[in-house]
């Protein structure tokens, strides 16, 4: 019997986490969410890893920190829809390209995004919900 050629790909996954409030439609009044940020990355290999998981960490912190305890539909640095409506779906979005642009920035040319997942969770820890982004 010969061996089937298994196509691998190696994804790391990095864990971010942001604290904020927003209003929404169906819940007018301002209220708080932890949303949980997975962001995953593929790449070759250099000395066992994709990339260093502490500065990958503090790369992409400098954009979750940029939202970190805000109102997000009043703030800035994010475009007009998404503060209309800040939302997981277009918070992803929002992430998607401030991540591609660090990953740029820090000059790691051979690291991709892969999927994204961002999962609102209410402060009681119930997880509402998710959005994925397969890239």
């Amino acid at each position: 019997m010969e061996k089937q050629n298994v196509k691998r790909r190696l994804e790391l996954f990095v864990k971010l986490h942001l604290r904020a409030t927003h209003s929404l439609t169906e819940r007018e009044a301002p209220h708080s969410h932890v949303w949980n940020i997975d962001v995953g990355l593929t790449g070759p290999l250099s000395e066992g890893r994709i990339v260093s998981l502490p500065e990958l960490q503090e790369a992409f912190k400098a954009e979750t920190r940029k939202l970190e305890g805000t109102f997000l539909n009043e703030n800035s640095a994010l475009d007009p829809q998404t503060r209309r409506y800040p939302t997981c779906e277009s918070l992803i979005l929002y992430f998607e390209e401030a991540f591609r642009a660090r990953i740029a920035q820090c000059g790691w040319e051979q690291v991709e995004l892969t999927e994204l997942r961002v999962t609102v969770v209410e402060p009681d820890g119930l997880e509402y919900g998710t959005a994925r982004l397969r890239l």
